[in-house]
């Protein structure tokens, strides 16, 4: 081989170390601020049920990334838990309301 094929070949040997170098530190990244920001999520949520104490957040603090990652997904169920009781209440309120108007209009007959 001559010089400048080691050359180029060294070249792309870097270039490629380079790109794995990269790839590992931008998904290393990636996956530190999916950890925080479901962090913060959790600390939302915990906010609004335990309000602003420096005990709860104490407590967060020491959770590890696995535990706030089931909280959050706790925090899912119930919110569409809660989304799905909302609709069955505004869905049993018109039902009862249209029960309501058969009636009147029945005994107006």
């Amino acid at each position: 081989m001559t010089k400048s094929k080691y050359l180029a070949l060294g070249g792309a040997v870097a270039a490629a170390a380079i790109a794995a170098g990269a790839f590992v530190c931008a998904k290393s990244l990636t996956e530190y601020f999916e950890r925080q920001h479901q962090r913060r999520q959790v600390e939302g949520f915990v906010k609004k049920i335990f309000g602003d104490s420096d005990r709860v957040q104490t407590v967060l603090d020491k959770l590890s990334d696995d535990d706030v990652a089931s909280l959050l997904r706790v925090s899912d169920k119930l919110r569409s838990l809660k989304d799905s009781a909302s609709e069955y209440a505004g869905s049993a309120r018109d039902q009862g309301m249209a029960a309501i108007d058969r009636l009147k209009a029945a005994l107006s007959h």
